[in-house]
C-alpha cells in the first residue's frame, strides 16, 4: 500500500518501511474500520533482545516497529475479526 498523501509515511520512507502497531485491540479496531484496512486484526506480543526496533509516534498508542518479518510473524499471539468480543 502505497504512504498516505502528505503523511509523515511519505516524507519519511523509513516510517513506510516499518509495521504499524497499536497498544490496544481497541486501538487498532477503530483504525482499522476507519480505513477500510481489513477485517481481521493481530495481537502480537513484542519480545526484547529479537532485534526489534520500536518508535512511539502520531496518535496515542500507536507504535511503528522494524525488524525482521519471519520473527515478527512468530510473535503473533492471535488473529480475531475486527468487532469481534474479547
Amino acid at each position: 500500500m502505497p504512504p498516505r498523501r502528505g503523511s509523515p509515511e511519505e516524507r519519511f520512507c523509513l516510517i513506510h518501511n516499518g509495521v504499524s502497531f497499536f497498544r490496544t485491540r481497541r486501538q487498532a479496531e477503530k483504525v482499522a474500520m476507519k480505513y477500510e484496512l481489513g477485517d481481521y486484526i493481530a495481537e502480537v506480543h513484542l519480545q526484547p533482545d529479537q532485534g526489534i526496533c520500536l518508535a512511539e509516534w502520531g496518535s496515542r498508542g500507536h507504535v511503528t516497529a522494524w525488524g525482521d518479518a519471519v520473527k515478527l510473524a512468530c510473535m503473533t499471539a492471535d488473529i480475531v475479526p475486527v468487532g469481534q468480543e474479547p
